[in-house]
């Protein structure tokens, strides 16, 4: 989508317009309306997520340039890049001068989203079962290429080529991971990315295998606690959102919930957001400069922006805890694809094995060694698991079972290729 005026995109707006919505619902439980929320998002006083404070900036100029909240709204609409939240606008001006019933409007659109998100990870895990039969053919292509008499094909190209491939599938599974809000930081990914991408290192025979699997162990010893400590972080993000909800039916108030479980919890960002609550500081800009995992963030920003103007009425609360769940429910069905995608990989080492062992006898390249494709067969194992990894929303390099399983699969490939 094109960027809109103010440097807005419709991407943007889309990425966001959840939350969007979830805080828009604190306010329509009182009585305040997205106006409000403009208002006060354009002063500084809210934190809304993505562009949506220059959504909020552009409705302000507007409005004070019509006096007419309806024509402001839908002047808004004109402008927006994103067709949804377009739609949006245009639907909440209409309802506004008609019923004026619009938080009818914003539940509904916050259900649709919540299918939205879903849908969209589901279009992911189909790119993802396209590049799996894609990479394969690859894989056996170049198999074939590398040994067969009179093509010549170099192996460190076949090598160099599947290393590729790995790597551009890793990316599109890495979309997975944001989309299910993986608490490790996206910088981490960068861990599998050379993984994979040292995997030529193989071609250098048992010196450079064994180098690579130096690597991969350097980098599992140095992120798993490092990844431990955002799944406590998140874990207990979850936990406080759920005993913030279970107050507020008993008639405790959010802000004492949360102030109490951050003030003693052992973790230090948890502690400075108790320091600010207790000190009266707006949490919402804390927040911001805390490294705080992705559900994390949002679900303590989502409870803590509207204390300050409306409290968090039982709409919200309930919007929160459903976001939280279905949230954990696309984690579980992502990690049952990832679970059939590392069988993917398994079948993978087999078939490439095999195929390899039939052909091992010849060769594209004069004097070449029998185990030629060994290396591009180890390659493939590693990329393959880092795939799968990444489609639960994990490091592959983060866990030992998926480092061990990537790691004895290409070590046993390659000796059944090179000795047998």
């Amino acid at each position: 989508m094109e960027p809109g005026l103010g440097g807005l995109s419709g991407k943007g707006l889309e990425d966001g317009f959840l939350d969007f919505l979830t805080i828009l619902a604190s306010f329509e439980s009182t009585g305040l309306r997205i106006m409000d929320l403009f208002e006060h998002s354009a002063g500084g006083r809210i934190r809304v997520p993505g562009e949506y404070a220059a959504l909020a900036r552009l409705y302000v100029f507007l409005e004070k340039a019509s006096g007419d909240p309806y024509t402001s709204l839908k002047s808004l609409a004109e402008l927006t890049p994103s067709p949804t939240v377009s739609r949006f606008l245009r639907e909440y001006g209409e309802v506004l001068v008609s019923t004026g019933v619009t938080m009818s409007l914003v539940e509904k659109y916050l259900a649709e989203e919540l299918e939205k998100h879903w849908a969209r990870v589901s279009s992911l895990f189909t790119q993802l079962d396209a590049f799996y039969e894609g990479f394969l053919i690859i894989v056996l292509t170049l198999t074939v290429f590398t040994l067969l008499p009179g093509v010549s094909l170099n192996p460190a190209v076949s090598v160099a080529i599947t290393a590729s491939t790995g790597a551009a599938g890793y990316l599109i599974a890495r979309r997975v991971s944001k989309a299910i809000l993986s608490p490790e930081p996206p910088a981490m990914a960068a861990a599998d990315l050379v993984v994979i991408g040292s995997a030529i290192l193989a071609l250098a025979g048992l010196q450079g295998l064994m180098l690579h699997t130096a690597l991969a162990l350097i980098l599992y010893f140095f992120l798993r606690e490092r990844v431990r400590v955002y799944q406590g972080v998140e874990a207990e993000a979850s936990l406080l959102a759920e005993e913030a909800v279970t107050g507020l039916s008993l008639g405790v108030p959010v802000d004492a919930t949360l102030t109490s479980g951050f003030y003693s919890s052992g973790s230090l960002p948890y502690r400075l957001l108790g320091l600010a609550m207790l000190n009266g500081f707006n949490v919402s800009v804390v927040i911001d400069a805390l490294p705080l995992p992705p559900l994390a963030r949002r679900l303590i920003s989502l409870l803590t922006a509207p204390l300050e103007y409306s409290g968090l009425s039982k709409a919200l609360a309930y919007a929160v805890s459903r976001f939280s769940r279905h949230i954990a429910q696309s984690r579980k069905r992502c990690g049952e694809k990832s679970r059939l995608y590392l069988s993917y990989a398994v079948f993978t080492a087999l078939l490439l094995s095999f195929m390899a062992y039939l052909l091992k006898g010849f060769t594209g390249l004069p004097g070449a060694r029998p185990g030629a494709a060994a290396p591009l067969v180890y390659s493939s194992i590693i990329g393959s698991v880092a795939v799968a990894s990444a489609s639960g929303g994990g490091l592959m390099v983060s866990s030992v079972k998926k480092t061990g399983l990537a790691l004895t699969l290409g070590w046993l490939a390659y000796f059944f290729l090179t000795i047998l």
